[in-house]
């Protein structure tokens, strides 16, 4: 799909509730999937989880085979149960911002744009400013239908273009070391890991997960 007729603009009034539903079926698909519950069961803590899952299944059936094959996905529906959780928790600190997304991101120095096809909006960017020199890139989202086309890195780049036309000197966002393609769109738009830091992603010790910021100096 060509997004040469794709839109971007300051987000209106108007398009608030809009703009947090694309936001919230985002913030969804980065934080529960079963991907990343996939990646939990093979971490040292999902292995362990495995097992007692295995031992659980055959004290259940009995059966070495059906015990196999039930374990892994008991052991799926299991991270996939905590990670929707951690989402739900993460949800709920966001209300503030979500419950009122225009006004939280028409205060002093920060921005929110709208990727717009025709009527619709297929992408978010948001710029919150942290000082004067520093701005954070944030909310950044496409719809599935609109990916791999090149309009992720169009949305960097008018964030970009802001803020070198308005004071800031530094630009830095966070993603999580799940988020390859995210990952790899910072970095090829010439961004680089300045720090990482650890979180755990469900309530079991060994499930940590890496957050990545990256940042670029402009010159």
């Amino acid at each position: 799909m060509d997004n040469s007729g794709i839109l971007i603009r300051e987000l209106r009034q108007e398009e608030a509730h809009d703009v947090m539903e694309v936001v919230l079926l985002n913030l969804f698909q980065e934080e529960v999937n079963f991907r990343k519950a996939t990646r939990l069961v093979l971490k040292p803590v999902g292995n362990i989880i495995l097992l007692i899952c295995l031992a659980v299944s055959y004290l259940l059936t009995w059966s070495a085979v059906l015990s196999s094959v039930l374990a892994p996905l008991l052991a799926l529906m299991c991270f996939w149960g905590c990670l929707w959780n951690t989402h739900r928790g993460h949800r709920q600190r966001s209300q503030s911002e979500l419950q009122d997304i225009y006004a939280w991101y028409n205060k002093t120095g920060s921005k929110f744009w709208v990727a717009v096809d025709g009527r619709k909006i297929v992408g978010t960017v948001a710029l919150d400013r942290t000082s004067e020199t520093r701005a954070e890139l944030t909310r950044m989202s496409v719809l599935p239908a609109y990916r791999g086309k090149g309009l992720a890195t169009r949305l960097v780049k008018h964030f970009e273009d802001f803020c070198k036309s308005d004071g800031v000197r530094e630009m830095f966002m966070s993603t999580t070391e799940f988020h390859k393609s995210a990952l790899r769109l910072y970095q090829k738009c010439g961004y680089t890991i300045s720090d990482i830091t650890y979180t755990r992603m469900v309530p079991c010790p060994g499930a940590n997960m890496a957050i990545v910021e990256l940042s670029k100096s402009i010159q």
